[in-house]
């Protein structure tokens, strides 16, 4: 009878040519699969959660690092539960965008007050066109 781990396993063939292609992608590859190009947009965000009756509950104030048509990453005082669904609105002064609905995809501590936050957005977004990145540092 064949033990369980042994089809879990690589012949040195397989890791060797495994290993080999890992080597060869670049940061620009990479880039390639994402869904949408990322820009740096450190903007003002305010996240709720997403449900009108939960509203209350969760009032956190952070600043976005990427945003893309689809989602966007931020750092935020207090970590949120993945899988969740969160309301964003971001800061009018910054960047004209509406209120969106997006479950959150990931979340790592960077410090005991620091939380990097992955966000996937329900609908996609416009990003403003007339605003250059510079404008939108802040």
């Amino acid at each position: 009878m064949k033990d369980f781990n042994e089809d879990l396993l690589l012949g040195a063939e397989d890791e060797s040519r495994l290993l080999s292609e890992l080597e060869r992608q670049s940061l620009e590859q990479i880039k390639q699969l994402r869904a949408h190009e990322r820009m740096t947009h450190r903007v003002g965000v305010r996240l709720r959660p997403g449900n009108a009756s939960q509203r209350g509950e969760l009032d956190l104030a952070g600043k976005t690092g990427d945003i893309s048509e689809g989602g966007c990453g931020g750092v935020f005082p207090e970590p949120v539960m993945t899988g969740d669904i969160y309301q964003l609105e971001f800061d009018p002064k910054a960047i004209d965008l509406p209120v969106v609905f997006a479950q959150a995809m990931r979340c790592r501590m960077l410090s005991d007050t620091r939380f990097e936050v992955g966000f996937r957005f329900f609908t996609r977004i416009q990003l403003p066109k007339n605003s250059s990145e510079r404008d939108l540092l802040g």
